[in-house]
């Protein structure tokens, strides 16, 4: 009988119409669109239709690398990450990473030779990394020189690696499963480019965020199968954990007694000294308050705080009607929303 994990259906996703938003093209002529906030768009499996929308003060602009360079940036649009003066924006699907200039958008290269390319951290000013893999096979961390865009280097780990966290010259690597299960942190020590420890956690640890005393916080969804027919059959519930960086000791906040309903990358948020995090709400877990609060109602995609103004910023991808992103106060007062292009599913600051 085969099986597929949880993860396997967050790329089969359904197309729908898009709906254009208001005013367009307005960007600051000195900052290009380094002056605002970054939408990251999947686009529509194998339909090439991925691509980031940027949100000023004054107008919404999708599809800005499409305009930029005359042609479609690809699918599915996993990340983007900016480091320095450059923008790494990962086309999952498309198998290769755009590397543009992060004021206009315009391409510099583009990194290839990739499998399944999930997300970019800065090792150093020549270094990048970058965690790819389905689960089956490639399960890797590739080092990617800079200048070249070549690989350097290349550490094997967990099964679907994922989200990424750099602290006192370790990386952390969330094995996330993708196409099988896992339930482990690589952590591997950059000095030397080893694997120093393997941390294991919950099931499926989705993503993962430093607090203030740089432990992380790790939201881990659980693990669900299916059968020939698609019935699926609940393997276990997600738990909300933290590790200790000091010894990789691991403690749970919450343990759940269902899985959470979001199985996104970008289902949890820190800032503010608070933990965000997505079910069928947005609940908050404070310092002072370790009970989870439901602050915002409603089924959203993508969660991410602003961590200059605090504000709560959530991506909806209703099967029918417009895809957006909403903004929020800390206090869970809405204040806007922008439409954007297909399947947001993070904002970036």
């Amino acid at each position: 009988m085969k099986t597929f994990t949880k993860f396997t259906t967050a790329i089969m996703v359904l197309s729908v119409l898009l709906f254009s938003s208001c005013k367009e093209d307005s960007i600051n002529p000195d900052m290009g669109y380094s002056d605002g906030i970054l939408v990251v768009c999947e686009g529509n499996f194998n339909g090439l239709d991925g691509d980031i929308t940027y949100i000023s003060d004054t107008s919404v602009t999708k599809g800005i690398f499409a305009k930029a360079n005359g042609i479609p940036l690809g699918d599915i649009i996993q990340s983007l990450t900016i480091i320095d003066d450059k923008a790494y924006i990962v086309a999952n699907n498309s198998q290769k990473i755009e590397v543009v200039d992060s004021k206009t958008f315009k391409s510099i290269g583009t990194i290839t030779g990739l499998s399944f390319p999930r997300y970019v951290a800065k090792i150093s000013d020549s270094e990048i990394a970058v965690s790819n893999g389905d689960g089956f096979g490639n399960n890797y961390i590739y080092f990617i020189n800079t200048s070249t865009y070549s690989k350097i280097d290349s550490i094997a780990v967990g099964a679907g690696p994922n989200k990424m966290l750099i602290h006192n010259n370790k990386l952390y690597v969330a094995n996330m499963g993708g196409w099988s299960n896992d339930k482990t942190i690589s952590v591997i020590t950059l000095s030397n480019k080893q694997v120093s420890a393997t941390i294991e956690v919950g099931d499926l640890p989705a993503d993962m965020e430093l607090d203030k005393n740089n432990n992380i916080i790790l939201l881990c969804i659980g693990l669900t199968t299916y059968d020939e027919n698609w019935t699926p059959t609940i393997v276990s519930n997600s738990k909300l954990q933290k590790i200790n960086t000091t010894d990789n000791s691991v403690t749970t906040i919450k343990e759940f007694d269902h899985q959470v309903a979001n199985f996104s990358s970008n289902g949890l948020a820190y800032c503010n000294e608070t933990i965000y995090y997505l079910d069928d709400a947005v609940y908050a877990i404070s310092a002072s308050n370790t009970t989870p609060i439901k602050l915002i109602d409603g089924y959203f995609y993508g969660l991410d705080c602003n961590p200059i103004t605090k504000d709560i910023w959530v991506t909806s991808t209703p099967s029918t009607g417009t895809h957006k992103v909403i903004q929020f106060s800390p206090s869970g007062t809405k204040i806007k929303e922008y439409l954007t292009g297909f399947y947001p599913n993070a904002v970036v600051f």
